[in-house]
């Protein structure tokens, strides 16, 4: 292992990564600070020094956003590991009878998203206030992609997809 590679990953933090996924999931560093609830500034300033720390870009930028490059699809798979693990380590300090913050994933078309989904998010969280609600904005193609690979618990969509349980909520 090179002496760059041990230097980076001692201090590759859970945050950036955190970052970094909720960039590559929204496909824009603007609508991920906007998820996070941070500036543009700090989400760009996570990714940015995560690239420095591997010596390695991450994101391609395009005229749409961004996309990932493969050592961030590598990293992320990392990640996955990582972000899990803590998810345990959390469950063993719960009290008897706590319940652990839950995240429910969403995908929809945009018109769909502000006029089914973003009003119904608060309703749905005072009910279930242990579910964190994240919402992410695709197309058609894009969102029955999501689902199937697990990126989104849900899917909202004018398409269904052969690989992904459908159900119609209008026909």
């Amino acid at each position: 292992m090179n002496h760059l590679a041990s230097r980076a990953r001692s201090r590759v933090t859970l945050s950036q990564l955190r970052k970094l996924r909720t960039v590559i999931e929204t496909g824009s560093i603007g609508r991920a600070s906007r998820q996070l609830g941070i500036t543009q500034s700090a989400a760009s300033q996570a990714v940015s020094s995560l690239e420095n720390l591997l010596g390695r870009k991450l994101l391609q930028r395009t005229r749409n956003g961004v996309e990932q490059t493969g050592l961030a699809e590598q990293v992320i798979q990392y990640a996955q590991v990582a972000f899990m693990a803590t998810s345990r380590i959390d469950g063993l300090v719960l009290s008897p009878g706590a319940r652990a913050p839950q995240i429910l994933k969403i995908a929809s078309v945009s018109n769909a998203l502000h006029d089914l989904v973003s009003g119904r998010t608060r309703e749905f969280q005072a009910l279930h206030p242990y579910v964190n609600v994240r919402l992410f904005e695709g197309d058609h193609m894009e969102i029955n992609e999501w689902v199937s690979i697990g990126v989104v618990d849900i899917g909202i969509t004018a398409f269904a997809s052969p690989k992904v349980d459908t159900k119609f909520l209008m026909k």
